[in-house]
């Protein structure tokens, strides 16, 4: 980790998080879901879903944001946040 880890030093932690803010504000919605699908980390993976204990795999986001997963029997659902959480596996 010694080769990859970064230092932001003495940074005001406040301007860093409006910095942060100002550039997501700036962004279109369909810009925020293209960098979102792009740099999800559980898209086309197998995930377990909490509340349920199934497994289904993360086929994609719909444009609401709301992750889209298919079971094994082929059932499609629509998992909108608050209602689950999940575990790659």
């Amino acid at each position: 980790i010694e080769s990859r880890a970064a230092s932001l030093g003495k940074t005001d932690m406040n301007r860093l998080v409006a910095r942060i803010s100002q550039l997501l504000i700036s962004l279109s919605d369909e810009e925020v879901l293209r960098i979102y699908r792009a740099h999800s980390c559980v898209i086309g993976r197998e995930i377990e879903i909490a509340d349920t204990g199934r497994t289904a795999k993360a086929v994609g986001i719909n444009d609401s944001g709301n992750l889209m997963v298919e079971y094994k029997d082929g059932e499609k659902d629509v998992l909108i946040s608050g209602d689950i959480s999940i575990k790659v596996i």
